[in-house]
């Protein structure tokens, strides 16, 4: 597991990023739980990010913030559209010892799909849902799964018909 660590905003009280690489082995591990139970790995992670909350709050009801896809497959010309269309929204979890562990992440798989319904809507809006006052955050946790089924960098490394990829400075 690759580990790293830096402070947001240059102070090291302030919040951190936190990265973890799982390793091929433990992966396939997963995969193949997930794909036995019909769930996908970001189910599994949120699930267990839920549960890591829980553990460290005593909470049985935590909430963090999650990326989500934000391109709805029923928006008009979707699949031509250039740029960035993730979102994050608010993700309740609630813990429930009684239940059993697939059946619960069942339901976290559910609610993930309920979610994407709002996958377009700004965080502000979706905070006024809640009755969370402004300027009060509504999770200090995020979870950002990237599952990509390729490498970017083997993509770049392609022969792309002439097509360049160059960064500039200003514009």
């Amino acid at each position: 597991l690759a580990s790293s660590w830096k402070p947001i905003g240059g102070s090291e009280a302030g919040y951190a990023d936190r990265r973890r690489r799982v390793d091929t082995v433990a992966t396939k591990m997963l995969e193949e739980a997930a794909r036995r139970h019909h769930l996908t790995l970001n189910t599994l992670v949120q699930g267990a990010w839920a549960v890591l909350l829980n553990r460290y709050t005593s909470e049985n009801d935590v909430l963090f913030g999650a990326t989500i896809s934000g391109r709805p497959t029923e928006l008009e010309g979707v699949e031509s559209a250039i740029g960035l269309f993730i979102n994050t929204v608010p993700v309740r979890v609630g813990i429930d010892d009684n239940q059993s562990v697939v059946d619960w992440l069942g339901g976290i798989q559910r609610e993930q799909r309920n979610r994407e319904t709002h996958g377009f809507s700004r965080l502000l809006e979706l905070q006024s849902f809640t009755g969370v006052p402004s300027g009060v955050p509504l999770f200090e946790s995020l979870i950002v799964f990237e599952n990509y089924p390729i490498s970017i960098d083997a993509v770049l490394e392609r022969d792309t018909a002439g097509l360049k990829l160059v960064e500039r400075d200003g514009f």
